[in-house]
C-alpha cells in the first residue's frame, strides 16, 4: 500500500509496487506447486472418551473439595460458624436459680432444642443454597460432553453431609457441655445430622431452580418461618386455626414440616430415655393411663348417661343424646377391652330408641366398678414402681438418686410433654372422648404412622416403633424426595411453567424476581 514519493518529497497515489507485480512474486516463490490429487489417510484413532459415572463421581469430588478448601475463609466460617452459635445459644439457654446452676431446674432447655433444630436447618440451608448457582457457567462449558448429572450431584451431596455431620457434633459438643447435658450426645446428634442434611436437600433444590442470588435469599425466609411456627414449640397445634387443627392427631401442615418431627424426636428421647426417667417409664405410661380413665373419662361418662336419663325422649335433646350414647357404647366397649371386664345385656339398649332410665342405672354400676378395678391396678402399678426406686436407692443411695434426677431430668422438659400446664384434660369431639394429659405416656391412636404430638412411639399395624427411630425415618424419607426433586430439578421446571401462564401479576413482579 506504500505510495510513490514525488519530487517535493510528498506521498502521491500510485502505489510503489502493483497488485499484479506482488501477485507475481507470490506465485514464484511461495504457491504450493500440487501435482495431482493427494492420497487419502485414515484419521488417527482419538483417546477421547467420556469416563464412566464412578470416575466422574471421583473427580467430581476431587474437584470440589479441592475448590472448598482452597477458599480457606469459607471452610473456616463454616467451622466455626456453628460452635460459636452453640456458644451462644447455650449461654443464654443456662437458666440458674439463685446462681446455682441445675439441669432439672434450666427451664430454657426446651427452647434450647427447638432453636438447635433452626440453627442446623438454616446453616444446613444457607451453606448449600448457592453450590449449584456458582457452577452454572462451568456446567454450561461440560455440557457438551454429556456428564452425568447424577454423578454431579453425588458430588455435591457427599461434601455437604460429611460438613454437616461435624457442624452438628461441634454444636452438641459445645452446648451440651455448656448446659451439663449427658447421655443424650447420639440421639441428638443423629436427628440434628439429619435435619441438616434435609436443609441441605432444600438449598441444592433452590440453588438448581432460581435464577439469581437475591431470589435465593428471598425464598429461603418464606421455607423457614413456615417451618418456626408449625414446628409444635411456638405454637400448639390444637391452637391452631379450627380449619386445620386436628385435635387427635398432628394435623396435615405440621406433619410435612421437618422441625415437628425432629422436636417431637429430641423432646420425647430426652424425657423417656434419660437415666433417670427410663427405669420408671413403662410404669408410668400404664399408670397415666389408667388414671386418666379413672379420673377424667369413666366421670365424663357417667355424665353423660345421667343427661341422657334426665333428657329422657324430649325431642329438642334427640340428636345430643343419640351423640352421647354413642360415646358410651364406644368408650365402654374400649374400657371392657382393657380391663377384661365385659358390660351386661343393657348395652345393646343403648340406642336413643331403646334407651331406658334402668339401663342408664346398669350402665353407671358398670362404670363404677370399672373405676374400682382400674384403681386396684393403679396401686399394684404404683407398688412396684415405689419397690424399683427402693431397691435403686438401696444400691447407689438416696443422695445418688436426688443427684440422679437433678443431673438428667428437666422439669420444663416433663411439663410439656406431659401437658401439665394445660387444665383440659379430655376433648369431647364429634365421636369419642379425646385424653389431652400426659401425650408422651399415651399411646398412638392410630396404626399407619399417624399419632398426637409427643407420642412415645408409632405404629404401623401391630408394629411399634419407637418414635425416635420412626421420626428420623420420616425425615430421611422427606430428604429423599427433594433429591428426586432436585434430580428433575421440579422447581425450575414449576417456575418455567408459571412463565407460560402469562400472569400479569407474574408478569410484573415474578420475572424481575427470578430473571437475571
Amino acid at each position: 500500500e506504500v505510495k510513490v514519493i514525488d519530487n517535493a518529497g510528498y506521498p502521491g497515489t500510485e502505489r510503489q509496487i502493483s497488485p499484479v507485480e506482488w501477485y507475481e512474486k507470490y506465485r514464484k516463490k511461495m504457491m504450493p506447486e500440487i501435482s495431482g490429487k493427494p492420497p487419502m489417510e485414515k484419521l488417527p484413532p482419538s483417546n477421547f472418551r467420556v469416563p464412566g459415572r464412578v470416575d466422574q463421581i471421583k473427580t467430581f469430588i476431587k474437584r470440589n473439595v479441592t475448590r472448598k478448601f482452597a477458599d480457606r475463609q469459607y471452610m473456616t466460617i463454616n467451622l466455626l460458624e456453628v460452635p460459636a452459635l452453640a456458644l451462644i445459644l447455650g449461654f443464654l439457654s443456662k437458666y440458674s436459680e439463685n446462681g446455682t446452676y441445675l439441669f432439672s431446674a434450666n427451664k430454657n432447655y426446651p427452647v434450647f432444642l427447638f432453636m438447635s433444630i433452626i440453627v442446623v436447618l438454616f446453616v444446613g440451608l444457607t451453606v448449600s443454597a448457592e453450590e449449584i448457582f456458582r457452577d452454572r457457567k462451568v456446567l454450561e462449558r461440560e455440557r457438551f460432553l454429556n456428564l452425568s448429572w447424577m454423578s454431579y450431584l453425588l458430588s455435591k451431596i457427599n461434601f455437604l453431609f460429611i460438613l454437616s455431620a461435624i457442624q452438628s457434633l461441634s454444636f452438641l459438643i459445645v452446648a451440651n457441655v455448656l448446659l451439663e447435658v449427658r447421655g443424650m450426645l447420639f440421639p441428638q446428634w443423629i436427628v440434628l445430622f439429619s435435619t441438616a442434611c434435609f436443609g441441605n436437600m432444600l438449598g441444592l433444590n433452590i440453588s438448581a431452580g432460581m435464577r439469581s442470588a437475591v431470589s435465593i435469599y428471598i425464598l429461603i425466609p418464606l421455607l423457614l418461618v413456615p417451618m418456626l411456627l408449625l414446628g409444635g414449640a411456638m405454637i400448639r397445634f390444637d391452637d391452631l386455626h379450627k380449619s386445620i387443627s386436628r385435635k387427635i392427631y398432628v394435623p396435615v401442615i405440621g406433619d410435612v414440616m421437618v422441625t415437628r418431627w425432629a422436636y417431637e424426636a429430641l423432646m420425647v428421647e430426652e424425657f423417656k430415655s434419660n437415666k433417670f426417667e427410663k427405669p420408671f417409664f413403662n410404669y408410668d405410661m400404664q399408670i397415666s393411663q389408667n388414671e386418666w380413665y379413672a379420673t377424667f373419662l369413666i366421670p365424663e361418662l357417667k355424665v353423660k348417661v345421667r343427661e341422657c336419663k334426665v333428657a329422657g325422649k324430649k325431642e329438642e335433646f334427640r340428636e345430643y343424646c343419640k351423640n352421647n350414647l354413642k360415646k358410651v357404647v364406644y368408650h365402654i366397649n374400649e374400657l371392657s377391652t382393657v380391663t377384661g371386664i365385659k358390660p351386661g345385656r343393657w348395652i345393646a339398649s343403648f340406642t336413643y330408641n331403646d334407651f331406658t332410665d334402668a339401663a342408664g342405672d346398669e350402665a353407671l354400676s358398670y362404670l363404677d366398678s370399672l373405676s374400682s378395678n382400674i384403681r386396684s391396678v393403679i396401686r399394684a402399678l404404683n407398688f412396684r414402681k415405689d419397690s424399683l426406686y427402693n431397691q435403686m436407692s438401696v444400691t447407689i443411695g438416696k443422695d445418688k438418686m436426688l443427684e440422679l434426677r437433678e443431673r438428667n431430668y428437666n422439669e420444663n422438659l416433663a411439663d410439656i410433654v406431659r401437658n401439665t400446664l394445660n387444665k383440659n384434660k379430655i376433648f369431647d369431639s364429634d365421636k369419642k372422648l379425646i385424653q389431652k394429659a400426659d401425650p408422651v405416656f399415651m399411646q398412638p391412636g392410630s396404626k399407619w404412622g399417624r399419632a398426637h404430638f409427643y407420642a412415645p412411639f408409632k405404629q404401623i399395624g401391630n408394629l411399634k416403633i419407637d418414635t425416635l427411630i420412626f421420626n428420623v425415618v420420616v425425615i430421611w424419607l422427606m430428604t429423599c424426595a427433594l433429591f428426586a426433586a432436585l434430580y428433575y430439578n421440579l422447581l425450575k421446571k414449576f417456575i418455567i411453567f408459571l412463565e407460560s401462564l402469562k400472569l400479569p401479576i407474574w408478569r410484573k413482579f415474578g420475572r424481575e424476581l427470578l430473571q437475571i
